[in-house]
């Protein structure tokens, strides 16, 4: 229904859990068995896309060869007094193993969560010490970039998502903003150093000239 997929950001890819297998063979026994809460005409390849939140492709490299799912269309079993207690210990089987793998995808979240802060902040759990590194750019001797007020302003609101406890997708929203931030201080800054070097180089080349008339003066000679 309504809202289908908010939220969900995009599609899962990668190793499959323990859990998350358990979850599908599941789905799979119930499927075939007719005991699987869906409407008939489902297929069971598009119903695991779905509650896995992953590409078919996915699916459909897992279970190959004997296991393959092909286009399975569900057709359930007609609830009777002699099965409806084997449909329901089913069902609440398949909503406990759906819980063990959303909880196991949780722990991967949050565990995914930490590393990718930690390696953010260089620094310790409170963001402490970000100022000293942007997005892989060291700025604590770089004035331009320490004073620059986009800089700044990147600054804080990193050191603030991470003392909030900032999401992974707020996360890597900031370091792709960060980068931004880095390239423009490094671009501007870039442009002010070749703007005046020309007048800084003359101006060494003049006040240098006495210093190395001796050492030049040998080489003259010859």
């Amino acid at each position: 229904g309504e809202g289908k997929g908010e939220g969900k950001g995009e599609l899962r890819r990668g190793k499959w859990t323990t859990e998350e297998e358990a979850y599908v063979k599941k789905i799979i026994d119930d499927f075939n068995s007719g005991m699987l809460p869906v409407a008939a005409g489902t297929t069971l390849r598009s119903y695991l896309s779905e509650k896995l939140n992953c590409d078919p492709m996915r699916i459909t490299k897992k279970f190959t060869g004997e296991s393959c799912i092909g286009k399975r269309v569900f057709h359930p079993v007609e609830r009777t007094p002699a099965n409806e207690a084997l449909i329901d210990e089913s069902q609440e089987t398949l909503a406990r193993l759906e819980k063990d793998w959303l909880e196991k995808l949780e722990e991967q979240k949050r565990e995914a969560d930490r590393k990718t802060k930690k390696g953010f902040r260089g620094a310790d759990e409170d963001g402490n010490g970000l100022l000293g590194f942007v997005n892989g750019h060291r700025v604590d001797g770089d004035a331009h970039m320490i004073h620059d007020p986009g800089t700044m302003h990147w600054l804080q609101r990193a050191q603030d998502a991470l003392q909030q406890g900032a999401s992974l997708d707020e996360i890597e929203r900031l370091l792709g903003q960060g980068q931004k931030v880095c390239s423009e201080v490094s671009r501007r800054s870039t442009a002010n150093t070749d703007a005046g070097s020309g007048g800084e180089r003359e101006g060494r080349g003049s006040s240098g000239s006495g210093g190395g008339s001796s050492s030049g003066s040998g080489g003259g000679g010859g």
